[in-house]
């Protein structure tokens, strides 16, 4: 199959690049109303080769890199329970904050749907529930003011289970404010988390 060089071409495009062979827009696009299924399915092959090779030899190298980085900063850092509330927080976050920030639905579904590292830990070790946002929630009491003005009963509900983490509510206070953070790095930031400072997908 021969290529088409096109010489002083303008722009070129990355499916050009990579079957050798630059060419102008127009012609590109001639190309493609052309053979239309037939290059759609060239695209496609590659954005499946792309995904394989990201599976099968990048992730396990970055997780293998976590690893050693995460125990060489176990000799030099402690791993100290603490908030995470700003930047320079995420070039180290304890071990021992992973799970409280792991389990927050919003880290958890980007973790599911392969957006983040997550530490390199797999989501089937996460546990599926949150057991941290009901900790940071008890004693909650809702319209506490209205309720005052109208003389009604106020109820403050706590719920404590036996697999709840075993944490003080200094703990609690920690992780309620690291994810406040982690929704401000959300937000406004490509950033993932788990993996300072690459970004999410």
């Amino acid at each position: 199959m021969g290529s088409i060089q096109v010489i002083n071409a303008d722009n070129s495009n990355i499916s050009s690049g990579i079957l050798g062979t630059v060419a102008t827009t127009s012609l590109l696009s001639h190309l493609k109303n052309k053979f239309n299924n037939n290059y759609n399915s060239i695209n496609d092959i590659f954005q499946k080769e792309k995904q394989f090779f990201v599976n099968k030899f990048v992730n396990p190298i970055r997780k293998t890199i976590t690893t050693i980085k995460n125990i060489t900063r176990d000799y030099k850092y402690n791993n100290t329970f603490r908030s995470i509330t700003k930047e320079e927080d995420l070039k180290y976050i304890p071990p021992s904050m992973y799970e409280p920030i792991l389990c927050y639905r919003p880290i958890y579904e980007l973790l599911k749907e392969e957006r983040i590292f997550g530490f390199g830990i797999n989501i089937k070790d996460i546990r599926t529930d949150d057991p941290y946002e009901r900790m940071i929630n008890n004693g909650l009491c809702e319209n506490v003011d209205e309720l005052l003005k109208q003389n009604k009963k106020i109820e403050c509900v706590n719920i404590w289970k036996d697999d709840d983490p075993d944490i003080s509510y200094e703990q609690i206070d920690y992780i309620e404010d690291t994810r406040k953070f982690i929704d401000e790095i959300l937000n406004n930031s490509k950033y993932d988390p788990t993996d300072y400072p690459n970004n999410r997908g």
